[in-house]
């Protein structure tokens, strides 16, 4: 309607002006232009509240979905006031509580006396697709700690920090950062929270310093206060030379400490840092690990890696989660001396002690051990190495057996010794071992019948004529009795067993000479099952070609026959009467005039010479022509302008 408007304003020549903007350029029209931007403010208004609305309600796949009532709450207006003492009564009601199991064995006590900075209630997430991501989490991270966050891939970390970081709504539970909570609170916990993702999330064309100006801005501080904080972080990321150069051209390792500094600046309380050293060098690495021990004061570190040796150095307390359940919690002391086997003692012989003088060495060795700790046992032999086990309980007796080896070193022909404590991967295999679900471990006494079906499996699925090679077997030594397959059954690990009868022969067959036929059927079944499972490219291959050659088939047959038609005459007279004629004479020459007259006359513009199929309506006319001067009756007009 605005378009028209001002169509019909520049045909006139005039345009659109302060004067028009009320008036209609059609006579007697009460509409104007004037109401039609006031239309479209009101449209602008509209579609704004609108979309606030509904991105706050419902925000998509990710974010956190406001109650439908929001815009009368007090808290979304004027917020949350920050509360740095947890003293809510939900805080107190998981203390010592964990869903995993009914005791506490696998739990080290709470500690008292400090503050709880992210405090997780019975936490659960379930996707649409029905699996099980988290499943009852209880967990407290603690202020001016570190607190490492283990479990394997799919255990429920990744779930875990999107959930704390407002990505993802929890499907039970909640949890509380410093006193607020994430399903109604999340605007104000972020104006506190720093996180580095696994991946680097920079600006390409933003220097160093202005990347770190910019994520603390967009914490609300002010650009005074930011200042020398941005100067000292840089300081201590070992970066004052690369201040003003681009975050595209650092190295990978400078631009992963970029990211972890953008997680600890503008005065962030909780920090979230995801596999903060992964695929960067040692040095960065120990850089990173002294910028995270520097920084975790005055806040709360929630740390992800893979590596047991960082999460053992840098974890003030550590998690272990499977299934997503908690597993256990506690400082690393906890953990080896609960879960730990004990102590390991290596002990290197000389390299001249072989054949059947080691072995009586090592039976030398393992009694002499044994008289210092009583419980020891030998782990491995292999080469010039063995391994004992002490077990835990034994540390009194350590100092008099180390004694007894220092003395008896030359006797017993010991190159050097040396014990270590329980890593924090052989804790972190045996908590989750239990809780993988990939793997199927089959006894001992089943493996050599799985062997058996698979061997046979192999043999007889080629029915072509096979051509073999005989080899024989080597069965002086027996091999360990152990399979694992996974239970999809697609794939099967390296498989020993031992051979029974001497002297046996395998017979290997080759490939069979139609693998090109089956190699053509096993990428066409590839890309059927592939295209089965992609529901948009078969809805786009099939289902819309389909669809628009039938729309046009329709169209094809409701659009009229393209035959040639007879021309069809274009005669005055074919209009229906009264009929008007629109003219302008300028010229007064005799000629005009006569022409004039001519259309003014009793036939007017009707008359042609018809001398045979004349009718009697076409010579005589049975209204006499009128002329009207309609200059009188309307505004003034020209022919250019209408």
């Amino acid at each position: 309607l605005g378009a028209g408007y001002l169509s019909l304003l520049e045909e006139r020549g005039t345009g659109v002006s302060w004067p028009d903007l009320w008036q209609s350029p059609l006579y007697g029209d009460t509409f104007n232009l004037g109401y039609v931007m006031i239309m479209l403010a009101f449209d602008a208004v509209l579609y704004f509240l609108l979309t606030w609305y509904i991105e706050a309600v419902f925000p998509g796949d990710f974010g956190i979905p406001k109650c439908w009532y929001f815009p009368v709450t007090k808290s979304y207006w004027f917020g949350m006031r920050y509360n740095h003492d947890i003293t809510d009564s939900k805080d107190r009601l998981i203390e010592n509580e964990h869903s995993v199991t009914d005791t506490m064995e696998n739990f080290e006590t709470e500690p008292q006396g400090m503050k709880r900075g992210v405090t997780v209630h019975k936490l659960g997430m379930v996707y649409s697709n029905g699996k099980v991501a988290v499943n009852n989490l209880n967990i407290n991270f603690y202020e001016n700690q570190i607190t490492s966050f283990l479990g394997h891939n799919g255990a429920g970390k990744t779930t875990t920090i999107s959930i704390l970081t407002g990505m993802f709504p929890p499907s039970s539970g909640t949890a509380l950062i410093y006193g607020l909570d994430i399903r109604k609170h999340m605007d104000s916990i972020r104006n506190s929270l720093g996180m580095c993702p696994q991946h680097n999330v920079l600006f390409n064309l933003l220097t160093v310093e202005e990347t770190l100006w910019f994520f603390a801005l967009l914490r609300g501080k002010d650009q005074d206060e930011v200042r020398p904080e941005i100067h000292q972080m840089i300081q201590d990321l070992g970066l004052p030379h690369k201040a003003t150069s681009l975050a595209k051209d650092l190295s990978g390792g400078m631009q992963r400490k970029l990211s972890v500094a953008v997680a600890f600046i503008g005065g962030s309380k909780t920090v979230i840092l995801d596999e903060p050293t992964s695929g960067v060098d040692p040095y960065s690495r120990r850089s990173i690990w002294d910028l995270l021990i520097k920084y975790k004061k005055d806040r709360t570190v929630i740390l992800t890696t893979h590596y047991m040796d960082e999460a053992d150095l840098l974890g003030d307390r550590i998690a272990i989660i499977a299934n997503g359940q908690l597993q256990c919690c506690g400082s690393s002391v906890f953990l080896k001396s609960h879960f730990g086997s004990g102590y390991y003692l290596t002990v290197e012989l000389e390299s001249q002690m072989t054949g059947n003088s080691s072995e009586s060495q090592i039976q030398e060795i393992t009694e002499f051990v044994r008289k210092s700790v009583p419980s020891a046992r030998l782990l491995e032999s292999v080469g010039e190495e063995c391994t004992y086990l002490l077990p835990q309980g034994c540390n009194q007796l350590l100092p008099s057996l180390f004694k007894n080896l220092d003395i008896s070193q030359d006797t017993l022909h010991v190159r050097s010794y040396g014990i270590s404590d329980t890593s924090l991967e052989e804790i972190f295999l045996r908590v989750t071992e239990d809780n993988d679900p990939s793997q199927l471990i089959i006894p001992e006494k089943e493996s050599s019948s799985c062997i058996q079906t698979l061997r046979k499996y192999l043999f007889e699925s080629s029915k072509t004529k096979p051509l073999a090679k005989k080899m024989p077997v080597n069965t002086d030594k027996a091999a360990e009795k152990e399979i694992v397959i996974h239970r999809n059954g697609t794939s099967v690990k390296y498989v020993t067993v031992p051979v029974q009868d001497q002297g046996q022969e395998v017979e290997i067959v080759e490939p069979p000479s139609n693998k090109n036929w089956r190699q053509f059927l096993a990428l066409h079944i590839k890309r059927f099952h592939h295209t089965r499972r992609n529901k948009k490219a078969l809805f786009s291959e099939l289902i819309i070609p389909a669809m628009f050659v039938c729309v046009t088939l329709i169209v094809t047959s409701i659009l009229p026959d393209l035959r040639e038609r007879p021309p069809l005459p274009l005669n005055p007279w074919i209009y229906p009467a009264p009929r008007y004629m629109f003219y302008s004479m300028d010229s007064q020459d005799v000629w005009a005039r006569k022409y004039q007259d001519e259309i003014r006359g009793p036939y007017g513009i009707g008359a042609v010479c018809l001398p045979e199929e004349r009718e009697e309506f076409c010579v005589t006319p049975t209204d006499s022509p009128r002329p009207v001067n309609i200059s009188q009756f309307g505004p003034p007009c020209s022919c250019a302008t209408g």
